[in-house]
C-alpha cells in the first residue's frame, strides 16, 4: 500500500519514508543501497541526496555491530556528500557519532568527532551557524571524554557570539545560544548554564511579533525542562 502512495509523493516526502524503511534494510542489501546513494550524490540533487544520507545514517545504526559494513557505510557517506552544504555534513557526522556513543564505542565516536572538529576548523560561514555547530560538537567532545577541549570550544563560541552579535539577525540570537546552553548543561556547569539561560531569554524577547516570540520562549523552556536547568 505504501508504494502506491510513494509514487505520487514529492522527493522530500518519499525521502522521509525511505529513511524509516532503512532502519530494517538487510545487511545483504546495504551495498546496493550505498551504490545508489553515491550515484544520487554525484548528481547533485539536494533533496534526494540529503534523504539518502539520512537513510545511510539509519543503516549505520542498524548494522553498527558489523565493523566492516559500518566502515563501508561511512566511506560511502563521505563519497556522496561532496556537493552538499556543510550543515548537512555536520548533521550526518553528529548523528553517526551519537550512534557510536549510544553503543558504547567511544573509540569510533572519537574518530567521527575528530573529523567534525577538523571540518569545523576549515568552515567559513555565518557567526550563528558557527556558534551552533561549535556547541554541538563541543557537547560530543565532552561525551567522549575530552572535557577540557569541550569547555574551551564553548568559551570560544560565546566569545565569537559576542564579537559578531550585531551581524546575527536579532530574531535568530536565542536559537544561536540554545545549543551552547544545552552543551553547558551536558557538561554539568550549572553556573554557566544559568547565566546563559538568562541571556537566551533576553535575546528571545526582542522579536516584535508575538507568535514567533512565544515559539522562541517555548523552545528555550522546553530545553530547560528537558535538562532540568
Amino acid at each position: 500500500m505504501a508504494d502506491g502512495f510513494i509514487a505520487r509523493t514529492t522527493d522530500a516526502e518519499a525521502g522521509r519514508v525511505d529513511v524509516v524503511r532503512s532502519r530494517s534494510v538487510a545487511a545483504a542489501d546495504v551495498p546496493a543501497r550505498l551504490s545508489a546513494m553515491e550515484e544520487i550524490g554525484a548528481s547533485g540533487q539536494f533533496e534526494k541526496t540529503r534523504f539518502a544520507l539520512l537513510a545511510a545514517v539509519e543503516m549505520h545504526r542498524a548494522h553498527f555491530g558489523d565493523a566492516a559494513l559500518r566502515d563501508r557505510i561511512e566511506e560511502s557517506i563521505v563519497a556522496s556528500w561532496s556537493k552538499m552544504p556543510l550543515a548537512i555534513r555536520f548533521e550526518v557526522l553528529v548523528a553517526l557519532a551519537d550512534t557510536a556513543l549510544e553503543r558504547g564505542d567511544r573509540t569510533e565516536a572519537a574518530s567521527l568527532v575528530a573529523r567534525a572538529v577538523a571540518m569545523l576548523a576549515d568552515a567559513r560561514w555565518s557567526i550563528d551557524a558557527d556558534v551552533q555547530w561549535t556547541a554541538r560538537i563541543a557537547e560530543r567532545r565532552f561525551r567522549i571524554g575530552e572535557e577540557a577541549e569541550a569547555r574551551a570550544m564553548l568559551v570560544d563560541a560565546i566569545g565569537r557570539y559576542e564579537a559578531g552579535r550585531a551581524t546575527i539577525i536579532d530574531i535568530d540570537r536565542a536559537a544561536t545560544l540554545r545549543p551552547v546552553l544545552q552543551a553547558w548543561t551536558t557538561i554539568g556547569d550549572a553556573e554557566r548554564a544559568r547565566e546563559l539561560l538568562a541571556k537566551t531569554l533576553e535575546e528571545g524577547a526582542v522579536n516584535p511579533n508575538a507568535r514567533p516570540r512565544a515559539l522562541d520562549l517555548a523552545a528555550t523552556l522546553a530545553l530547560v525542562a528537558e535538562h532540568s536547568i
